[in-house]
């Protein structure tokens, strides 16, 4: 019977890994799925937080992120990054005040979906270790059986 309650503990920690998908944790957060449903989303959220967290300031806030450069930088086509700086313009989480993304001011709601992505991310991290240690003890399973 040992090994039946050991596949079911296998089972059951690779059944709650699937429904740690980052993009699902994060949907209910408005502008979340902007930056989160892609690779190049997520890198350049990555890249307007750093800027933002790096001095010099344009201003409080305020980046310089031309999408051409940027675009250069990460194999991303400008054109893509503008898309995706006017989508997240639309849902408040960024101004536009120069054209080509040379002055974006980016706001509160954008920070906590940075942070929000980055949590989920610690969150899916530390659940991989412990499947990878096959630590079940975190599983609400009874042993007793």
């Amino acid at each position: 019977m040992e090994g039946a309650s050991d596949f079911m503990e296998r089972y059951f920690a690779s059944s709650l890994h699937t429904l740690l998908n980052i993009t699902t944790l994060i949907s209910d957060q408005r502008g979340s799925r902007l930056f989160a449903t892609s690779d190049s989303g997520g890198i350049l959220l990555c890249k307007l937080m750093s800027l933002k967290n790096s001095r010099p300031l344009i201003r409080d806030n305020t980046v310089s992120f031309p999408f051409e450069d940027i675009g250069i930088l990460y194999g991303v086509s400008r054109t893509h990054i503008r898309r995706l700086m006017k989508k997240a313009e639309t849902e408040g989480l960024v101004l536009l005040l120069e054209d080509g993304g040379r002055k974006i001011e980016v706001l509160p709601p954008l920070v906590n979906v940075f942070e929000t992505m980055v949590a989920a991310h610690v969150a899916r991290a530390q659940f991989d270790i412990h499947l990878a240690n096959k630590d079940y003890d975190l599983l609400p399973m009874d042993r007793r059986a």
